[in-house]
């Protein structure tokens, strides 16, 4: 069974936690929490952005707008199938992580990029960003990379070959501080 992930409305009080083939939703800190809609089941990883919740699993990816009025779709997004992880940033964009490659959703113009990437994914990402230039993305699996405008991505050196780690290490955004994030 997936693990479960948690996800912040950015600008409200709403949480969303999904796990295996619930996603839930609660506006009071935990106390108690809604079963939510979805169309498709075995979800890994949940998002929020300003005006949608993003919902990646097994199966692909669902969005499901935050207003409540719409129902869940199922989005028609790039050649990845199978989704492990899920980011949003504060600019709407969301990027989505599997074994075959890492891909953008553009916030600005709701289009789907090509995979970013294809080489040693296994599908962990984290994104902030500062302004539509000024992105700063971390994708890990086999391999570490790093990108500073949300496209271009290059290598980097995470963690040391020798220290010992988790496959799919989890990695957080610091809020604070938009050029830092942060890898267990």
């Amino acid at each position: 069974m997936p693990p479960a992930r948690l996800a912040a409305e950015p600008q409200g009080d709403r949480l969303f936690l999904t796990s295996g083939d619930t996603l839930l939703t609660t506006n009071n800190k935990g106390l108690g929490w809604a079963k939510l809609s979805t169309l498709r089941n075995r979800h890994h990883a949940v998002a929020a952005t300003s005006t949608s919740i993003w919902v990646a699993g097994d199966l692909g990816l669902e969005r499901q707008p935050l207003d409540g009025g719409a129902v869940s779709v199922t989005v028609a997004g790039p050649a990845i199938q199978q989704f492990l992880d899920i980011a949003a940033t504060s600019i709407n964009d969301v990027y989505a992580a599997g074994p075959s490659g890492l891909a953008r959703h553009d916030g600005t113009n709701q289009l789907w990029s090509n995979p970013l990437l294809t080489e040693g994914m296994t599908g962990v990402v984290a994104g902030t960003a500062a302004s539509p230039t000024q992105r700063n993305v971390l994708a890990t699996g086999a391999r570490s990379y790093r990108s500073t405008n949300g496209i271009d991505f290059s290598p980097v050196a995470a963690l040391l070959e020798t220290e010992n780690r988790a496959p799919q290490p989890p990695l957080l955004a610091d809020p604070g501080n938009l050029a830092n994030i942060f890898m267990a």
